[in-house]
């Protein structure tokens, strides 16, 4: 048998509002049962939450390392920002014609 965890529990697991557990649990994105009037968490439920939610930080230094990319490539094209800051129609046009190829 699991052990059940409160949704005070659950909530100070995830460092968030009571409310904010409950909303999860209507939403489905996190199991609950009912014991009588009282709301449970299992502590496995909780578990596999934490995990299916995880940041994944590889995608993350991905996408920085590919701002940068485009950054350094703008920066190439059009010299220094005080250049940039004068051209504004050239820089939006050649965002334009690149957004396919460097997402901001």
């Amino acid at each position: 048998m699991q052990n059940l965890i409160t949704t005070d529990g659950a909530a100070k697991i995830l460092s968030v509002t009571r409310q904010t557990v409950y909303r999860l649990i209507k939403s489905g994105q996190l199991q609950a049962v009912k014991v009588k009037s009282a709301v449970r968490i299992p502590e496995d439920s909780l578990e596999e939450f934490i995990k299916q939610n995880m940041v994944d930080n590889s995608k993350s230094l991905a996408l920085n390392a590919k701002k940068e990319s485009t950054f350094n490539s703008l920066m190439k094209h059009f010299g220094s920002c005080s250049d940039a800051k004068d051209d504004y129609e050239e820089v939006l046009s050649y965002i334009k014609e690149n957004r396919t190829k460097a997402e901001f």
